[in-house]
């Protein structure tokens, strides 16, 4: 079985051929964005190709292959790969900002929630970390094992996690997750280092 390793562009009205690039190995789920195009490889590398004439802008070294689809911000573009590492990358320069070991292998490409990167495994939960330092940003709990890949929705509320489960008994269920906007509810306690103050009687 022959697997392709060229990404081509053709011209939106014509379907002419402007260009063709030639990868290390078969390229993954592709990020089209006005300017520039991330995707990741087979090849264990991520690469970034100009849009205009698909020229290799950088690439990055992995341990395993890039899994699905990258998703950026207008600072850093984030992935996750076999090697069980989600990384944050410079999107004009390529450098890697930071990087973060997984407990788990991707299952699918990274989703950006707000200030947050999701990263989802076979099992539950997904894992959130930040996108300023991949500082871990704790667990979303889910009802079973993903049906679909997670998606976010935005708008000008707060951003929604919509996440599609699969249970035996239960069968398929659509949940969708939100930040709360409350603050959290504390007892009522003395203040510290009370002053008994005396009031004069009035004449």
């Amino acid at each position: 079985m022959c697997r392709l390793t060229s990404i081509v562009a053709l011209q939106v009205e014509t379907g002419e051929p402007l260009w063709e690039r030639r990868l290390g190995g078969p390229p993954n789920d592709l990020l089209a964005l006005d300017d520039r195009l991330y995707v990741g490889s087979n090849d264990n590398f991520f690469y970034c190709l100009t849009a205009r004439d698909g020229q290799i802008d950088w690439r990055w070294r992995t341990g395993g292959d890039v899994v699905g689809l990258p998703v950026v911000d207008e600072r850093h573009v984030y992935f996750g790969s076999f090697d069980n590492v989600l990384r944050a990358l410079d999107r004009r320069s390529g450098s890697q900002r930071w990087k973060r070991p997984l407990p788990l292998r991707p299952l699918t490409g990274v989703l950006k929630v707000g200030e947050l990167v999701i990263v989802s495994g076979v099992a539950p939960p997904l894992l959130a970390f930040s996108t300023k330092d991949g500082t871990p940003g704790g667990e979303v709990p889910i009802p079973g094992e993903l049906a679909a890949p997670p998606s976010a929705l935005t708008g000008p509320r707060l951003p929604l996690l919509v996440v599609v489960t699969r249970d035996i008994a239960k069968g398929t269920t659509v949940t969708v997750f939100t930040r709360e906007t409350e603050p959290a509810v504390v007892p009522i306690a003395p203040l510290p280092n009370p002053v008994n103050v005396t009031v004069p009687t009035p004449l």
